[in-house]
């Protein structure tokens, strides 16, 4: 709920309170070896500097914790706080014992799929291409960071339902929601960061467009999305720019975003800022005439402009109305937030926020009417896990979450990106990238049984 942190500086000890206040003890912190201790309790905050106490903070335990964060660190923190302090020890310790951790869904077995010392595996995709056969790419990034791809990609391969797993240098498959019944491929998505000399960086400022740092002389902006169509299986394909509003950002995520519904319709779930926002919204592009014309349409933004909503995942239930799950970010967010399309994407409910809290999601049609829905969970003990819903994804069951993993380390909250396959009735293979204690992020998965379904349902 709260944080606080005490900063060394060659003269002073700065104690950050609350209103951004600082308070500060003065001090040689360069004359040799000394034993800071920091200890937080309910309301309260104490620091003492080699066994002397300097500073009281009983009942001043009130500034926010950064987006929920519940962690412990030392050192260089922040992006801009730099030292070259040495630290002869570190040692942390808790009041009271640790709650027990939630029980992992019985039978479940995970596999990793890709895991390389140094390497940044990230992003994964997932493609059924027969009963049997998956195929997976994702990135394999030199740094971690979600704007700087340098260290390429890989592909991966199963031919036993996602138990074992070989490179693979073939051509990449085409997903099915890409295909039309003639055989042409259409899309439409947005352009994500677009990488610019560092010199470019004032002009799109000027222009109130996203622009963020990727590596020293390289910046990447947000802005634009376009439509495309392949009439010889993606050899070659024909591109056209959308017409959208002013906007300063506009994102896409993975194929949790895409449907192509029963009567043809594809939708295609985007986020970003139009230039009148103050926090990220979602929207959909949507085609009616098998990619031809494409329409871009407004999804869910919160109402009062304070939680920002971005990556969502669409599934179109047995009786056609089309769910989305919307990722929102804490502070103010967190929870995913539903909202439901009777006409095949055209207008949406006000999002509401459905008891689930982590992102982003995945949503699947289950064999049995069922909706299963996949997220990264990012708050101690962090992991993945799953819900279920038996009413088209109108309501989800809270009270009987699933729980696919839940040894994440506790700093390891870049995870999750779930992708969902029923292998065969009731049998499920779930997609993800994950960091554990040795701090290599990589891709894995895990298989596992779904609960059965309820009489009532």
């Amino acid at each position: 709920m709260h944080e606080t942190s005490i900063t060394l500086y060659p003269g002073r000890l700065s104690i950050h309170v609350e209103g951004d206040q600082e308070v500060r003890h003065d001090m040689d912190t360069t004359s040799d070896f000394h034993t800071y201790r920091l200890a937080i309790r309910e309301s309260d905050f104490h620091v003492w500097v080699d066994g002397a106490l300097v500073f009281d903070g009983t009942g001043r335990l009130a500034v926010p914790a950064h987006s929920g964060r519940n962690c412990v660190m030392f050192g260089s923190c922040s992006s801009p706080a730099v030292s070259e302090a040495i630290y002869a020890g570190v040692r942390y310790a808790a009041f009271g014992e640790a709650p027990p951790l939630p029980p992992r869904h019985a039978g479940a077995q995970d596999v990793i799929i890709y895991k390389k010392p140094g390497t940044y595996a990230c992003f994964p995709s997932l493609v059924r291409l027969d009963d049997d056969t998956f195929f997976t790419a994702f990135g394999t990034r030199t740094r971690r960071s979600h704007i700087d791809n340098t260290g390429g990609s890989a592909r991966y391969i199963s031919r036993d339902r996602g138990y074992t797993w070989q490179p693979y240098d073939g051509e990449s498959p085409i997903a099915a929601f890409l295909k039309n019944e003639d055989g042409s491929l259409v899309d439409a998505r947005a352009y994500g960061w677009r990488e610019v000399p560092a010199d470019q960086r004032a002009q799109f400022e000027e222009q109130g467009i996203t622009v963020r740092d990727v590596r020293p002389g390289v910046v990447a902006y947000l802005q634009g999305a376009y439509a495309r169509r392949s009439d010889d299986n993606g050899a070659t394909w024909q591109k056209q720019e959308l017409q959208l509003p002013a906007h300063r950002s506009l994102m896409t995520y993975n194929s949790s975003s895409y449907a192509r519904l029963a009567d043809g319709t594809l939708l295609h779930a985007v986020y970003g800022e139009l230039m009148e926002d103050t926090a990220t919204r979602t929207f959909v592009l949507r085609s009616a005439d098998r990619g031809a014309t494409w329409w871009f349409l407004p999804l869910a933004a919160d109402p009062e402009g304070k939680a920002s909503f971005n990556e969502t995942a669409l599934c179109e239930n047995g009786r056609g109305d089309v769910v989305a799950l919307i990722r929102s970010e804490p502070p103010e967010g967190g929870y995913l937030r539903l909202s439901i399309s009777s006409d095949r994407g055209i207008t949406w409910s006000p999002p509401v926020e459905t008891g689930l809290w982590g992102y982003p999601a995945n949503l699947l049609l289950l064999h049995d009417g069922r909706m299963l829905c996949t997220y990264g969970y990012r708050k101690e003990p962090m992991g993945i896990r799953a819900a279920l819903s038996s009413d088209g994804g109108h309501t989800w069951d809270t009270e009987h979450l699933i729980v696919l993993r839940n040894d994440a380390a506790p700093f390891g909250s870049d995870l999750g990106y779930p992708l969902s396959v029923e292998k065969s009735p009731g049998e499920i293979f779930t997609l993800y990238y994950f960091t554990q204690d040795d701090d290599i992020t990589h891709i894995a998965g895990t298989h596992w049984t779904l609960p059965p379904a309820k009489p009532s349902e």
